[in-house]
């Protein structure tokens, strides 16, 4: 009888302990946080906040059955049933919670899985989704800069196969009135679009978002507020990488409705960094003229002769390097093939993302 108990609890251990680490180990959001605190604008972060460390709805639905699966056995092994009997029970409870985790989860993203992931084949894909993570990005602040922060997420993950590689899901969302135009002249309101944007990427599993653009960012604080799950921040993202780099004074190449609002300089403050902006009207033109007439226009073959002047003072009055605190100036880089010393925003933020969805960069 006493081997049979040990049998019997031998099998329940081996059923509870990864339902017991699962409860333990903090969630995928916790460990988001771990990587990107600076970005949460927040000197200390509250891990037992419910809106940091939770279970996700897989997991505990996990946890429940398996629990569930363990007061049966416990009730049944008191009727003195057999060891085979006792042994089944745990058998079967083990491999019932997790096919009905399974069954619960995919009811819960029915639409999604069935549009978008082959439909029920996907059944039995148990690695896919549940414990793994999920990054979205709200793009379409303009298409090509969210197509760049793909790739570089793509070019920098360090991969062997395609299943090395994080989770993403884009919303490129063109609905999302110009940034610039509402905060400086009046323009309608982007926030209502990227709050819809956000709550949509949340709603199809993101454990994470990220918003490759610069001015969007002074709406920061209302799409993350609209959303349970953590949005990483490129302007600080971009401040931690100046800082670990030893940078003293750059000079930032940004719109005019991120340079006027003050963003930059808001979130630098302190950091030791000191931000030069072109201190002509002449020189900020040109800084427009490439991102919108050239970048977001499609025009290859723009003029960046006023650009490149502008380039070239910020950097005679000191800066070591420039921010290209626009994601369409990354793209225009290239385009029109500058050469000057930078740092890239999209690509500090495609290198955030991929270490807090859990994988290796490069």
């Amino acid at each position: 009888m006493k081997k049979q108990n040990a049998a019997i609890w031998c099998a329940l251990l081996l059923i509870a302990l990864p339902i017991a680490v699962l409860l333990l180990v903090p969630s995928p959001s916790a460990r988001i946080v771990d990587v990107v605190q600076p970005l949460m604008e927040s000197e200390e972060i509250d891990y037992w906040n419910p809106d940091i460390f939770f279970l996700t709805k897989y997991g505990l639905t996990a946890a429940v059955s398996v629990l569930c699966g363990l007061v049966l056995t416990l009730l049944c092994s008191r009727k003195r049933l057999s060891l085979d009997t006792r042994a089944a029970i745990c058998t079967v409870g083990g491999f019932g919670a997790l096919v009905g985790a399974r069954v619960l989860y995919m009811l819960a993203r029915y639409s999604y899985i069935m549009v978008d992931l082959g439909g029920s084949t996907f059944f039995w894909q148990f690695w896919q989704g549940g414990y793994t993570l999920y990054g979205g990005i709200l793009g379409g602040m303009g298409p090509l800069a969210t197509a760049d922060l793909f790739q570089k997420i793509t070019l920098h993950t360090a991969a062997s196969c395609d299943q090395d590689h994080p989770r993403v899901c884009i919303d490129s969302n063109t609905n999302i009135s110009d940034r610039t135009a509402a905060l400086l002249h009046g323009g309608a309101d982007p926030v209502p679009e990227m709050v819809k944007s956000a709550q949509r990427l949340e709603s199809i599993g993101a454990d994470l978002l990220i918003m490759p653009c610069n001015t969007a960012h002074n709406f920061y604080d209302a799409v993350a507020s609209s959303v349970s799950i953590p949005v990483l921040h490129m302007i600080a993202i971009t401040r931690d990488a100046l800082k670990s780099r030893g940078v003293k004074c750059a000079g930032l190449l940004a719109t005019d409705g991120t340079v006027q609002t003050g963003i930059y300089q808001r979130t630098f403050e302190g950091s030791g960094v000191e931000l030069l902006t072109p201190d002509n009207a002449e020189d900020q033109a040109a800084v427009m003229d490439i991102i919108y007439n050239g970048v977001k226009a499609g025009d290859l073959t723009h003029d960046a002769t006023a650009f490149r002047a502008a380039c070239e003072h910020l950097l005679a009055r000191g800066a070591e390097v420039l921010i290209l605190g626009c994601t369409e100036l990354p793209p225009a880089f290239e385009l029109y093939h500058l050469d000057y010393p930078n740092v890239d925003p999209t690509l500090e933020l495609a290198l955030g993302a991929i270490r807090a969805a859990g994988c290796e960069t490069k």
